[in-house]
């Protein structure tokens, strides 16, 4: 990936399943990557269990991964964790190598301790509302010109910092131009996504779903400016059918806001 790409927090619940002896794991976790290019390649749970995560990498023909959830804060991701794991009850299922709950008395077995004040509560109602609230956009994440996440706050929030709120709308409804307010770039958080058909996140590249990574080609000098999946491009305000439309006919030389797009494979 190219380091112009934008980083953020991705808050999620997973599954992982051993489809041969059809036992689970259900676990949380915040990354910086997707979970597509994270989840059975780069990370293999939470558990204390050494024997299960070294068998997931001697033999992944035998582990299924699926996301059940993306969410705008960490708490939410405990919460949904939380959920799960009272309704399977994993710490005395047999089928689960979870060995214990999660807890709520604000302990996360990932070795961090999180308290929900009044300040979190209400972010946390407003997440959760939000597919339902037609007021509410998601959460405001902030990086600096390096592309390092900063925080993640709502829009009041980032007001009582003293951020000018014409200045960060700005930024996030324009990022094509790559404008900044007060010395650092912004984007929007969706509240909360859920992955319909999750086996298609399966091992990312190897998933015969995947098509590789899209290439942003500067269209007079032949750069490649940035590589990115679809979706990241797409978060970035580009439209995902002009991309495909120029990378599926390069012979015509068309573009799409001024670059030309071609997949890692078609060049």
């Amino acid at each position: 990936m190219s380091s112009n790409n934008i980083y953020k927090k991705y808050h999620h619940t997973y599954w992982i399943t051993n489809t041969k002896l059809n036992k689970h794991y259900i676990g949380v976790r915040s990354c910086n990557n997707h979970p597509i290019k994270d989840l059975g390649i780069k990370y293999f749970s939470s558990s204390l269990d050494k024997e299960f995560k070294k068998d997931q990498k001697e033999q992944p023909e035998l582990y299924d991964y699926k996301i059940t959830g993306i969410f705008s804060l960490r708490e939410l991701a405990l919460e949904d964790e939380i959920f799960q794991h009272e309704l399977y009850n994993v710490a005395k299922n047999l089928r689960f190598y979870n060995n214990a709950k999660q807890r709520e008395n604000g302990f996360d077995r990932a070795g961090l301790h999180y308290f929900l004040t009044e300040k979190t509560k209400k972010k946390m109602s407003l997440a959760t509302n939000g597919k339902t609230n037609s007021n509410y956009k998601g959460v405001i994440q902030q990086y600096d010109l390096t592309g390092k996440f900063i925080r993640e706050a709502d829009s009041w929030e980032f007001k009582e910092l003293g951020f000018n709120l014409s200045g960060i709308y700005n930024c996030i409804n324009h990022p094509e131009d790559r404008i900044t307010s007060q010395g650092f770039t912004w984007r929007r958080e969706v509240c909360i996504i859920y992955v319909e058909d999750a086996s298609n996140l399966k091992r990312g590249k190897k998933h015969p779903y995947y098509k590789g990574y899209i290439k942003q080609i500067d269209k007079n000098t032949n750069k490649v400016i940035r590589e990115a999946d679809s979706w990241e491009f797409k978060e970035l305000g580009f439209n995902i059918s002009s991309i495909s439309n120029c990378i599926n006919h390069p012979e015509c030389n068309k573009t799409h806001k001024g670059f030309i797009w071609r997949r890692e494979n078609n060049l």
